[in-house]
């Protein structure tokens, strides 16, 4: 049971941390969070893939952040809402640290105010990343306002220009295997505000632990 409090939160340390640090990763930025998924049925009263169908990338929720925490400076009676997370039962570690949700937050263009944190209910065009033409789940398929110019540096990992391939309306990205926290920083990008609040605007639903 959740205790008087609860908000979500995500929990980091390591390399992972590190590049989060590094790209200047702070209060009011938003996660998104991606994973591998393939369509599914139920065939003979057991679940099944479906024939002929392929894994895919797709976003499945959001976390946008309120507050950061070093772990390790937090006394016994901080977050008790939050001791039962994974991050406070190891060894002390200075780069372990916890990005709590916001009560909610609006983005330009968007009136609503949407959740801090959340998970999407139905799977929408606009949350799948893989190219549907592409062999690989990490071929992805994006808006072309997320190929990066001179001007503005493309999004973390994936600085060698040979990844990208602009086709408008899309561009196209050979994306990093394994991938995690890809950063993108949206002030070089404002032509993504449509996209990302027309994501969670058609997305936004019931909230969800990350």
């Amino acid at each position: 049971p959740r205790a008087e409090g609860w908000r979500p939160v995500l929990g980091q340390t390591g390399a992972a941390q590190g590049h989060l640090r590094n790209q200047g990763v702070t209060a009011g930025d938003l996660f998104l969070f991606f994973g591998v998924f393939r369509h599914a049925e139920l065939w003979r009263r057991r679940w099944r893939f479906v024939p002929g169908t392929k894994p895919f990338h797709a976003l499945w929720g959001w976390l946008h952040i309120g507050e950061i925490v070093a772990i390790d400076a937090l006394s016994e009676q901080s977050l008790p809402w939050a001791r039962y997370h994974p991050h406070f039962h190891g060894q002390a570690d200075p780069g372990n640290t916890l990005y709590l949700a916001s009560n909610g937050f609006q983005l330009p263009g968007l009136s609503q105010e949407l959740p801090g944190a959340g998970a999407f209910t139905e799977l929408e065009a606009p949350q799948v990343l893989s190219d549907p033409e592409g062999r690989l789940p990490t071929q992805w398929r994006l808006p072309a306002a997320f190929y990066p110019g001179e001007d503005r540096p493309p999004l973390s990992y994936h600085t060698k220009a040979d990844r990208w391939r602009l086709d408008a309306p899309w561009c196209y990205l050979q994306c990093a295997a394994r991938g995690q926290e890809f950063v993108l920083d949206l002030a070089a990008y404002p032509e993504l505000n449509p996209w990302l609040a027309s994501l969670l605007r058609t997305g936004h639903g019931d909230r969800r632990h990350p």
